[in-house]
């Protein structure tokens, strides 16, 4: 008689009444079974040596597997293998990163401990974390099970078989995991999370589950995975989710909800202070938000920030430090079940702080000479540990087309910045703070609206004449007065002139009073520049003027038609 099965040899009477008694009741464990598939040169004796708990335990993988032909095993066809028969080697879990209070119980009789990145857990540890906590346990066939905050587990199996699948069981008393454990595929290994309420066995896949007391709930975003209890079992395959309860079985299987869009958020922060927004989903109850620190490659090093379930499709971020992160949401359904996930990454950039702009503080108009940009440092570091307050700030003054093409980029060394030589206009200033070639985030932008200020007279010279020379503002012509007194009531000139100078005859020897003023129009009044004044002194030798002396409150300048000096400096980007 011949048993079907990886062969057609008959096999011997005494291993066939074996067959016969052992089937039935390997046949129930058959659910259970470690798979292995078959490679070039195994058979049932140098497989039990490698993998079963003795030699003794080859018959029975010939019958629990309805081998025909014990020395013919064809390559790539599977052996199932009872869980109870496997010799495990034992394993250990390694916590790889962590973040908040985490704590572990090493079975040593030393009680809770706090836990450490590189700590290790054998089959009997515990761990629990605390609020905002998190733990990234690293299995040893490279494995990843994310712990989440105010969760408790126990490690109730950790062990290897033969060819290095692992074989692992955690019992989940409360929280949440989310398990990434792709290598079980190719090895055949078994990982297994048993809560009060449900056990669930995958093989290798992407997926998450959270548990209390009373219920189960399981998500399953790659692979499948089984969820059951003593009142029954479902099969969850990819983009689907369950919850069972310890009164009922498991709920039929259900799509999980999309990812939310997250492609309006700006991928770049420059304020500490900010709230996150994308679009609503349909159906979605709350959202689940987490933040996540990435390592220079741009991956995820383990450590979570923040884990926090909003109900509202928003969320203000924490306080962070300048760097990279990823931010993570997914919505949650009216079950609880949480869906897929959306990611994408933020850049933080908020130090050094900008300064706080202090004058001009409004619309209020305001003239070159009398206008000064000011500011103070902020009001202090948003990170702790930050680098104290910057010794120079960079100043931008741009028109209505923006800080694309500024008209001015300016650095200062204090916190005021004299304005630069602008025609009269509405314009917007900002500034930032600089530490080195460190440049913070810029300041809200401010209005800064420039009005004409005063003709200003900056020389006078004699040479036969009498020249005069002023820096107007505007194009339009000014007023030019001379009188014998400082009030101005003796007149004895008051008329337009254009451009930037004027000559005059030489007057008599005497005190004359000289000022200019903008040229009067409709809701304008004249805005009249400094009063200088000229002590014009002559002596004559018959007809011929001998010596000619002037005095003057004015130094003699040469008409440059250049204003003052501003006290910031041009920019000049690090190279």
């Amino acid at each position: 008689m011949a048993v079907p099965g990886l062969g057609g040899r008959p096999l011997p009477a005494w291993l066939l009444l074996m067959v016969m008694h052992l089937t039935a009741g390997a046949t129930a464990q058959a659910a259970d079974d470690y798979l292995y598939t078959v490679q070039t040169g195994d058979n049932p004796w140098n497989l039990s040596e490698r993998f079963l708990l003795d030699m003794s335990y080859w018959p029975r993988l010939v019958a629990h597997n309805h081998i025909a032909d014990d020395r013919r095993l064809p390559p790539g066809s599977t052996l199932r293998i009872p869980r109870p028969w496997l010799r495990l080697s034992s394993s250990t879990v390694q916590i790889s990163a962590l973040t908040g209070e985490v704590q572990v119980d090493l079975g040593q009789g030393l009680g809770w401990q706090a836990a450490t990145a590189g700590t290790r857990l054998s089959a009997g540890a515990r761990l629990k974390t605390e609020a905002q906590a998190s733990a990234a346990l690293q299995l040893s066939d490279g494995s990843q099970v994310l712990v989440r905050s105010d969760t408790e587990l126990r490690l109730a199996q950790a062990g290897t078989v033969g060819n290095g699948a692992l074989m692992l069981r955690i019992e989940l008393q409360r929280g949440r995991l989310e398990n990434a454990v792709h290598p079980l595929r190719a090895k055949g290994g078994r990982f297994e999370i048993q809560t009060p309420s449900a056990i669930t066995a995958v093989r290798g896949t992407d997926f998450r589950i959270s548990a209390d007391a009373h219920s189960t709930r399981s998500e399953v975003l790659d692979g499948a995975v089984e969820l059951g209890n003593p009142r029954g079992k479902v099969r969850l395959e990819r983009a689907t989710g369950s919850m069972a309860t310890v009164q009922a079985p498991p709920l039929r299987p259900r799509p999980l909800l999309g990812a939310p869009r997250l492609g309006g958020i700006p991928t770049r922060w420059e304020q500490a202070a900010a709230t996150l927004n994308w679009p609503a989903l349909p159906g979605a109850q709350a959202y689940r938000v987490q933040l996540a620190t990435l390592d220079g490659e741009g991956r995820e090093d383990g450590t979570t920030l923040a884990d926090r379930v909003s109900t509202t499709p928003s969320q203000a971020l924490p306080p962070l430090r300048d760097g990279r992160y990823r931010l993570r949401v997914r919505a949650i359904d009216a079950q609880g079940l949480e869906g897929l996930q959306a990611d994408t990454t933020l850049l933080l950039d908020t130090q050094p702080a900008p300064p706080e702009p202090q004058a001009p503080r409004s619309l209020a108009p305001v003239t070159r000479q009398s206008g000064t940009l000011r500011w103070r440092p902020a009001a202090g570091a948003v990170e702790a540990g930050a680098a104290p307050a910057p010794m120079q700030y960079r100043v931008q003054i741009a028109g209505p087309a923006g800080f694309a093409a500024p008209l001015a980029d300016l650095t200062a060394a204090g916190l005021a910045c004299a304005l630069p030589d602008l025609m009269p206009g509405r314009y917007q200033w900002r500034i930032a703070s600089l530490a080195g070639d460190d440049q913070g985030p810029w300041s809200a932008v401010q209005p800064l609206e420039l009005a004409a200020g005063a003709p200003d007279l900056v020389g006078i010279d004699i040479d036969r004449q009498l020249r005069l020379h002023w820096r107007s503002e505007e194009r339009a012509p000014v007023r030019l007065q001379v009188a014998r007194d400082a009030a101005f009531t003796q007149l004895l000139l008051d008329e337009p002139r254009h451009g930037q100078t004027a000559a005059l005859p030489l007057p008599a020897a005497g005190t004359y009073h000289l000022r200019v003023g903008s040229w009067p129009v409709a809701g304008r009044p004249v805005a009249w520049g400094p009063a200088h004044h000229v002590e014009v002194g002559r002596w004559r030798l018959g007809d011929r003027i001998e010596d000619l002396t002037v005095r003057t409150d004015l130094n003699s300048l040469p008409p440059t038609g250049a204003g003052p000096a501003p006290a910031c400096a041009r920019f000049a980007p690090p190279r």
